[in-house]
């Protein structure tokens, strides 16, 4: 199809001084229906967009956008055209039945199932529009008739295998269901027709982040804000990533890129001392976390973050306390308590506490080597070198190039007179790293491990 160039804009509304209004409509409606027949759906909006700037108080203007908005999965958008077309004309039936697809459960149940009695009537009339019928799947779907919603989704991706959307609500619908795997495959499928969409690419980034898979899902969360960088979760989120990768300056440009949002998110402040803190920059670290115990006083992870701060500036009693208040703001959380553990049993004071503090954080977090570490320790300081050489073997299953949990199974070993593995365990620590904390200490034992003869 042949189409004439569109000015941009407005422009169209007054060209030399001459009104040409109802020729930018149709030129804006044609061109926008051109677009849709191709599945282009962003062109297609903002096409309609200008007709609708041009026609606001037609219904139908606004019906059109609802549609392509939803179609595109722009539903609060689309959900909010809709309700102009109606508030314009009530009596326009193919709004009132395109807003009873994108119904909440909030709304009148009883109107809901009148309205979706008359979208399946008109979806029967019409099975070859996809529109319709995606409309009809999510309406069936948000109503409870799952089965039902999906097979029309299916029919949507028989009709029309590129648009995304329809894979998109396969996998709202499998999350529902609690089948990540199957929630992952559609939102794959929706991927291989259209790379690039924002919302599919969040999705799946948010599924790989429970799964731990951490590479895949920055590489879609980087996707998504090639598409839009101004997204402010997805950034955050993709920050908080980076952080685990210990990439702390990524992290830092992801909260740079949210602008002027971040001084007001608790989160961004979050991110920004985590990652100073990972630089060992220790006094911004301790103005962003301030900052975010600002914006939300009960924010955990920020009193936690103060302690660690605290702790590493070698103020000990302090980070003691913002442990102790962490526990007592979020008792699920098992790195305070294992932090508490590990000042106690390095001090050597409160054992008794300690190893009830230490074996909390495991109970809370059994798999993880650093704490197995800490209850290992806390073991061996209290002379319980059985039950500590036990748990420091799982830590160091588990983390089997951390060269202090090495060492500290080393430790056990030249206390229980077993020089051989002892110095076996310091030679792996100081492989692993050279320079660790107590390197000094390890060549000590290894040195006395050697010279002894049994």
């Amino acid at each position: 199809m042949i189409v004439p160039p569109i000015l941009s804009g407005l422009d169209l509304v007054t060209c030399a001084g001459q009104e040409l209004g109802d020729f930018a409509i149709v030129s804006y409606r044609s061109l926008g229906r051109a677009y849709a027949e191709t599945l282009r759906l962003d062109p297609a909006v903002a096409q309609f967009r200008r007709v609708v700037a041009l026609e606001p108080n037609s219904a139908a203007a606004h019906y059109e956008l609802g549609r392509l908005l939803a179609t595109r999965g722009d539903v609060a958008e689309a959900r909010a055209s809709y309700q102009r077309a109606v508030a314009i004309d009530p009596t326009f039936e193919p709004a009132t039945l395109q807003l009873a697809a994108l119904a909440s459960p909030q709304d009148d149940t009883g109107a809901n199932a009148r309205v979706l009695a008359k979208l399946k009537e008109q979806a029967a009339r019409e099975p070859r529009d996809p529109a319709l019928q995606l409309a009809l799947g999510r309406a069936l779907i948000a109503g409870g008739e799952i089965a039902a919603g999906k097979a029309a989704v299916r029919r949507v991706i028989e009709l029309t295998p590129v648009l995304p959307e329809a894979h998109l609500s396969l996998a709202q619908v499998a999350l529902r269901e609690q089948n990540v795997d199957e929630a992952i495959a559609a939102l794959q499928a929706a991927l291989k027709t259209n790379p690039n969409h924002i919302e599919t690419n969040v999705m799946l980034a948010n599924l790989f982040v429970g799964q731990g898979r951490v590479d895949a899902a920055i590489r879609h969360l980087e996707t998504a804000l090639r598409v839009n960088p101004d997204l402010t979760e997805p950034s955050l989120a993709l920050g908080e990533l980076y952080l685990a990768q210990g990439r702390a300056d990524d992290a830092l440009a992801r909260v740079s890129a949210v602008g002027k949002a971040a001084g007001a998110s608790p989160r961004a402040q979050m991110i920004t001392a985590t990652a100073y803190l990972q630089k060992r920059q220790l006094e911004p670290a301790l103005v962003a976390a301030r900052r975010a115990l600002e914006l939300d006083p009960c924010l955990s992870s920020a009193v936690f973050t103060l302690g660690v701060v605290h702790e590493q500036r070698g103020d000990v009693d302090r980070a003691i306390a913002a442990y102790r208040k962490t526990i007592e703001l979020n008792p699920r959380d098992p790195r305070p308590y294992n932090n508490l553990a590990w000042l106690y049993a390095d001090r050597e004071q409160n054992l008794e506490e300690a190893l009830g503090l230490a074996r909390k954080a495991v109970e809370l977090m059994p798999n993880r080597g650093e704490i197995l570490d800490t209850l290992g320790w806390v073991y061996a300081r209290r002379g319980m070198l059985t039950e500590a050489e036990q748990t420091l073997r799982q830590a160091v299953t588990l983390t089997p190039n951390r060269a202090s949990v090495l060492y500290h199974l080393g430790f056990v070993q030249y206390r229980l007179g077993r020089m051989a593995d002892a110095a076996s365990e310091m030679r792996r620590a100081l492989r692993a790293d050279a320079n660790f904390p107590e390197a000094a200490k390890a060549r000590e034992i290894l040195a006395a491990s050697s010279k002894d003869p049994s």
